[in-house]
Parts: structure tokens; C-alpha cells; sequence
């Protein structure tokens, strides 16, 4: 019984269920962040983070607008009264875990714990103080759907979901089969292996051209401004 609620609730796409829970840092970030909220995808695995100075129901909107983009998916949280009023508020449906419940939000965590121990080590790798932690936590869910690949074992969930759905009744029109091997996570959940540059953490990295004298001899120093790569989301990621 347990096993067959399972496949009737498993997502059926990309951004179909969501989970979503913060995460407390001890040390307080260069901008004062201290809290993120951990978004992963249920269907594909993909993890993103939102780092923020606290856990108001705003943070929460702008990190939900940001990760389901137009969608409006099925959110698995707790029952922090920010998030479960920012899924309202947005016109998503609200799935939060029971009261004392010892397996709460198990996605969440696990991806918790994945980006704890990711970010840990782009820390370390790259020599930058922990108040940097936010940089290098969104640089590491960024890269970890480009780098991970799903899970899709055989006689696990996925492949149960799939014979539900070919098994479903005349007039009820499951979902096409996805293909049996996927390159990623990002792949998995946009259907294609879109291209992408990307630095380690931490890396040196040159940009805007230095402009030189063009009656000063000509020499071998480098063209640009050196900077350092700290995080994909913007320009302000390199300083």
C-alpha cells in the first residue's frame, strides 16, 4: 500500500513536486546572510539555494518565483509559518509534513545535506574564508545539476511510475515514457544537455580589457583585469 501511494504521488515532470527548507548557517556570510532556502526538484534531483539574512515569507517568495519560474508546482515543506504563507500566496499547492513527524520532508534534507558538504568542499578548494560560504554554495547548486546524474535504477521508483502510467485505463493519457539515460540532472529535468562554461570556485579568472597605450611597446602581461571567480548568477560574482 505504501509502496503503491508512492507511485500515485511521484512527480511526472520537471517542477510537478517540489521540497523546500531552510538551512541555518553557524557563521554569518559576507553580506549578513545567515539562512537559505534549499529548493530540489523531485522528479529530477536538481538542487538549488537561496541564501538570505533571514527566513521572512519575501525571502521565501523571491527563491520560489526564482526556482519554478512560472509554474505553480506541489510544495513538500514544513510548517514554518513563512513558507507554507509564501506557497499560499503564491498559488501553489502546499504538501507539509505531519506534526512530529520523524521522516519530515526527507527530500529537503538529503539536499541539505548534499549542499552542506558541497559547499564545505568548494570552500576549502579554493582557499576563501567561510563568510564566502553563500558564493560558494550557489556556485555548487548551480554546478551540481550539470555534474550529477539522476537516479534512475532499475525496479526503483521511476520505473514503477512508468508501468503505472502504461497500465492506465482506456481514455486516461499517461505521460511518454523519458529515454532510458539521461547525462544529468539538468538534463533529465529540461529534457535536453543545454551548454555551459563554467569555473571552479575560487578560480583566478580575467575580464575587461586593460586598455594600453597603442604607442607603448608592446609586452607580454595579460590584456585584462585579473578578478576571481566566486559564483555563475551574476556579474557581481566576479570582484
Amino acid at each position: 500500500a505504501d509502496q503503491q501511494a508512492q507511485v500515485v504521488e511521484a512527480p511526472r515532470g520537471f517542477l510537478h513536486r517540489i521540497s523546500c527548507d531552510h538551512l541555518e548557517a553557524a557563521d554569518v556570510g559576507f553580506k549578513g546572510e545567515q539562512y537559505a532556502l534549499v529548493c530540489v526538484d523531485q522528479y529530477s534531483g536538481v538542487i538549488h539555494t537561496y541564501p538570505a539574512t533571514n527566513k521572512s515569507q519575501s525571502a521565501v517568495e523571491n527563491a520560489l518565483r526564482h526556482f519554478c519560474r512560472e509554474t505553480r508546482p506541489i510544495v513538500a515543506s514544513d510548517r514554518y509559518p513563512s513558507i507554507l504563507a509564501a506557497i499560499h500566496n503564491l498559488g501553489m499547492s502546499s504538501d507539509p509534513s505531519p506534526p512530529n513527524d520523524p521522516k519530515h520532508n526527507p527530500s529537503a534534507e538529503s539536499a541539505i545535506k548534499t549542499v552542506r558538504q558541497g559547499t564545505r568542499s568548494l570552500l576549502l578548494q579554493s582557499g576563501l574564508g567561510v563568510k564566502f560560504w553563500p558564493r560558494a554554495m550557489r556556485c555548487f547548486s548551480y554546478q551540481y545539476g550539470f555534474n550529477t546524474f539522476p537516479s534512475l535504477e532499475p525496479g526503483g521508483l521511476r520505473e514503477a511510475v512508468r508501468q503505472h502510467d502504461d497500465a492506465l485505463p482506456d481514455g486516461f493519457i499517461g505521460p511518454a515514457p523519458p529515454p532510458p539515460e539521461y547525462e544529468s540532472k539538468i538534463h533529465m529535468a529540461l529534457s535536453y544537455q543545454p551548454e555551459t562554461r563554467m569555473f571552479p570556485f575560487g578560480a583566478l579568472v580575467w575580464y575587461l580589457s586593460r586598455a594600453k597605450d597603442p604607442k607603448a611597446p608592446k609586452d607580454f602581461g595579460p590584456t585584462g583585469i585579473a578578478g576571481l571567480y566566486v559564483g555563475p548568477e551574476d556579474r557581481k560574482s566576479v570582484v
